[in-house]
């Protein structure tokens, strides 16, 4: 699997970490813009996204906000929604 960015548009671009391999915390915080948070999606993807994107008004982005929704369906505190760019990747491609 490729890295994807899906805009608050509901846009998907293909992203590819600088190195072929995995991506850095700086690419993934251009990438979004801003400081990150990591989400589980499954067992192999995550979701990457800005920790305070909600709080600088980035625009709702509906598309992320229902993958993440759908992976952790049923958790009774689960209620977070993604403003702003978002990132899919499978979790090795972050460099630690």
């Amino acid at each position: 699997m490729i890295a994807v960015l899906i805009t608050p548009r509901g846009e998907r671009q293909e992203a590819i970490p600088r190195n072929g391999v995995a991506f850095t915390v700086r690419e993934l915080q251009d990438m979004v813009d801003g400081y990150i948070d990591i989400v589980d999606i499954d067992d192999e993807l995550v979701m990457v996204f800005d920790v305070d994107g909600n709080e600088k008004d980035k625009l709702f982005n509906k598309k992320a906000t229902e993958i993440l929704r759908k992976a952790h369906e049923g958790e009774p505190d689960f209620g977070d929604f993604v403003s702003g760019n978002a990132v899919v990747c499978k979790n090795h491609m972050i460099k630690p």
